[in-house]
């Protein structure tokens, strides 16, 4: 499955000489049956050589051993990155790290079938007004990606709401401003 995503039979012959090799195929096999995306699995091959050249250099060679390495692992890239990273990217890299390595070991080594634990989020406002989001895609003519990021948003303004204790019913200006100026506080844009 590797020479889907590498053209150079080197890279395929290196990733298969580690001693990960084996279970990095097997991964990125999983992967490519969950429909993952090509670049998204491209991104994930090199944290894993990584993490099998650094649990190498600390003699371990069982892949029940690797696991307790994943924080040490992790402390390591970001100490190494660190000097040439934006402060941004420095934030996002422990997340990114982490989870393709606790990814890999839930998907090979624990062969477990969960791909998420969360719940989905409820539909903003369905009890206050039912059929809304039916009738921006359907009548107004809104494509599916539009309606995900106006529920992202209509979530934090129905807590809001909420929170101030105002129905749908009774909006008035004030009560939408108010909900605007709390997003920039918490964003810190209202500087």
């Amino acid at each position: 499955m590797l020479e889907r995503f590498f053209v150079k039979p080197q890279t395929i012959d290196r990733i298969m000489d580690c001693w990960l090799g084996p279970q990095i195929d097997e991964y990125v096999t999983a992967l490519c049956d969950r429909g993952y995306a090509p670049r998204s699995i491209y991104r994930r091959v090199p944290v894993l050589m990584k993490f099998a050249a650094f649990t190498a250099a600390h003699n371990v060679d069982q892949i029940e051993q690797a696991e307790v390495l994943i924080e040490p692992f992790i402390d390591d890239c970001l100490f190494t990155r660190r000097a040439d990273r934006s402060a941004e990217a420095c934030r996002r890299d422990p997340n990114f790290v982490g989870g393709v390595v606790q990814h890999f070991f839930n998907q090979v080594v624990s062969k477990s079938d969960n791909t998420s634990r969360r719940t989905a989020w409820p539909i903003p406002f369905a009890t206050q007004v039912p059929g809304f989001f039916d009738y921006l895609r359907e009548e107004r003519g809104l494509r599916a990606s539009s309606i995900h990021h106006y529920r992202h948003y209509l979530r934090g303004f129905e807590r809001y709401l909420r929170d101030v204790g105002c129905e749908v019913t009774t909006l008035s200006l004030p009560v939408v401003t108010g909900s605007s100026r709390r997003r920039l506080s918490t964003s810190g844009l209202d500087q």
